[in-house]
């Protein structure tokens, strides 16, 4: 009798085993993934009903299309007012050569540009004073022997270079008397995307020259220049003429780096790319998972 129970009871923890085995290894992680598809189901659904909101079409394209109609008179817009926030040509220099003596390269053309705004100068008559920093605190040419240098160091001081000499011309062109001094100080970006390049100049002109000076300045098109600031000295009181005045004037010039938007290619017709057959009437997201499940078995 006592053997008898004790099989009884082995079998009944074998059977209670293999329960708990079955249990453990079988039915948990069917309920866990049923757990995680429901989740998933939710989801999908979730989803369709927003993508029904956000293209009640039915076709993404429209919308976009649509969208797009209403951005771009304002890009239009955009990009038309950039073009009065530009520094012209006043910065554009020549790409730098592929070569490992970046030094000679910008000695050679830090004198060269120096050199030819002296010649313009002497051509035109204009008085400078032999004080005035020409290099605009770029290092001058020749003082770079014994340095490395990279082509970010170069690049940056041939277009302070050129941004220098280019607003010396500037005056030049207005057909001033004397040039005192010529001053840049650090461009400022300021939070609206402008970026700020102060300049201070103190000239000799008449007061017709300055005012042609400034109404040549507030009309130009292609640059939007503001007067900070100015004072004017006359140091001839008896004269009976216009009399040369000394101008000391601040005045920046905002620039705007305008980046289009590429425009997005519109979308093929359908019947280049046609869609996959439905199931008759809406298939639910219970039925598109089912489907995807049958896809994606196999034999294991």
């Amino acid at each position: 009798m006592r053997k008898q129970q004790i099989i009884a009871i082995v079998i009944v923890l074998l059977l209670a085993g293999g329960v708990a085995a079955g249990y453990q290894f079988y039915f948990r992680p069917a309920v866990e993934k049923f757990s995680t598809d429901q989740k998933y189901l939710a989801d999908l659904n979730t989803k369709i009903a927003q993508l029904k909101n956000t293209f009640p079409s039915g076709k993404p394209e429209s919308t976009v299309d649509a969208v797009r109609a209403k951005i771009q008179p304002w890009n239009e817009t955009i990009a038309q007012r950039a073009s009065q926030f530009t520094l012209r040509d006043f910065k554009k220099i020549d790409p730098l050569p592929k070569t490992s003596v970046l030094r000679e390269y910008y000695d050679k053309t830090a004198a060269k540009v120096v050199t030819d705004l002296y010649t313009e100068l002497a051509t035109k008559g204009v008085y400078y004073r032999p004080t005035i920093d020409f290099y605009f605190g770029v290092p001058r040419s020749g003082t770079l022997t014994g340095r490395r240098v990279n082509e970010q160091q170069v690049t940056s001081w041939l277009e302070t270079l050129k941004l220098g000499t280019s607003m010396t011309r500037l005056l030049i062109e207005s057909d001033i008397m004397g040039i005192d001094n010529v001053v840049m100080w650090t461009p400022k970006v300021q939070p609206s995307g402008l970026t700020s390049y102060a300049v201070g100049i103190s000239v000799w002109m008449s007061l017709d020259q300055f005012c042609r000076f400034v109404e040549r300045m507030q009309n130009d098109e292609t640059m939007t220049i503001s007067i900070q600031g100015f004072r004017m000295t006359n140091t001839q009181l008896r004269a009976y003429q216009d009399p040369p005045l000394k101008i000391d004037l601040v005045f920046t010039i905002d620039e705007y780096k305008y980046e289009a938007t590429p425009k997005v290619a519109a979308a093929p017709d359908a019947k280049a790319a046609p869609a996959p057959a439905a199931a008759p009437g809406n298939q639910t997201a219970m039925e598109q998972l089912k489907n995807l499940r049958s896809n994606t078995a196999g034999p294991s």
